[in-house]
């Protein structure tokens, strides 16, 4: 079995979707042995019959399940200290590695770096490859990023002197371990790769199951209080310029994400009036014309017109077809 690398996904009750991604890693894990380990956090549908099945195609395939649902943070605690290798690579079951991304990885493994940080779907554009070695630096400029899981493949000596616990119910455990293990290193090294991306696994017909009806109290409301409360070694600037950045880069309050929420019955004027005390905050520059509009449309006329835009778009656009 590879020591240099391991990959290990927590899991919920998706179990088409860990299906489809043991499908797509099995065989990169088969090319350097590396072992795939499951953290199943007490799902309720097929979960252990999908991994049953694809452990009689893989010997360094291993499953455990929590006898309760601990929510997220802690289940992906428990599974990052499943491995014993030097580097473990967290990555959520719609997480899409290919086979350039993983040899790119797995060629950095040689070298002991804290954290080797990739980069998902390029959306990263304005940092080049580098090695990092500054606190500030790291935050404000990649802090935003590494909320996604899959773009941090951790040190073993990281995972086994992170302080995981304190992060525990921010819905940000994965990032405030590295920060905090980070703030107490007077010399460190993470290496970023922008050219190696990660993508997302879509299944037609079958639904992410996700946070997007909690999408204004995890970004407006507990993104920025996890941020702030990371250790004041990093400055209040390198926080706030975090904090937006996400919000900014992801368009997570974009137009067609407001409508898509609103058409779900996750956003309303009421929304709007509970959270509008953390816009300045989280977003930084916005728009309060566009948060009024959409939360003031009604929720029918949204989804209407949301079904008819799609119903041209597939009658008369052929690469939106392909796209979807």
């Amino acid at each position: 079995m590879n020591t240099n690398l391991s990959i290990t996904i927590p899991s919920f009750n998706r179990a088409q979707f860990l299906d489809y991604s043991l499908s797509v890693h099995i065989p990169l894990a088969k090319e350097y042995d590396v072992a795939i380990y499951i953290s199943d956090n007490n799902s309720t549908d097929n979960t252990f019959e999908i991994v049953k099945k694809w452990m009689k195609d893989y010997d360094y395939l291993f499953y455990t399940k929590n006898e309760l649902n601990l929510g997220p943070d802690k289940n992906f605690e428990l599974a990052l200290n499943l491995p014993d290798t030097k580097y473990v690579w967290l990555i959520g079951d719609t997480s899409l590695i290919t086979m350039d991304v993983f040899k790119g990885a797995i060629k950095n493994t040689d070298s002991s770096y804290d954290a080797i940080i990739i980069n998902e779907t390029t959306r990263v554009r304005n940092v080049e490859s580098q090695i990092i070695d500054d606190k500030q630096f790291l935050l404000s400029n990649l802090g935003w990023h590494i909320t996604q899981l899959a773009c941090i493949i951790y040190s073993k000596k990281l995972i086994d002197n992170a302080n995981f616990i304190r992060y525990t119910d921010t819905w940000f455990i994965h990032v405030g371990g590295v920060f905090e293990y980070l703030s107490y290193k007077e010399n460190f090294s993470v290496k970023w790769i922008s050219e190696l991306s990660i993508d997302n696994i879509r299944i037609k017909n079958i639904p992410k199951i996700s946070w997007q009806e909690n999408t204004l109290d995890i970004w407006l409301k507990k993104w920025p209080n996890f941020v702030f409360s990371l250790p004041p070694v990093y400055l209040l600037k390198s926080k706030i310029k975090m904090i937006q950045t996400h919000n900014q880069m992801t368009n997570i309050f974009g137009i067609k994400s407001l409508l898509s929420l609103r058409a779900k019955g996750f956003y309303s004027l009421s929304h709007y009036l509970s959270y509008k005390y953390f816009f300045d905050i989280a977003l930084g520059k916005y728009s309060i014309f566009k948060f009024l509009v959409i939360g003031v449309m009604p929720q029918f006329f949204v989804k209407f017109s949301i079904a008819l835009y799609i119903k041209i778009n597939l009658l008369f656009n052929p690469f939106y077809k392909k796209k979807n």
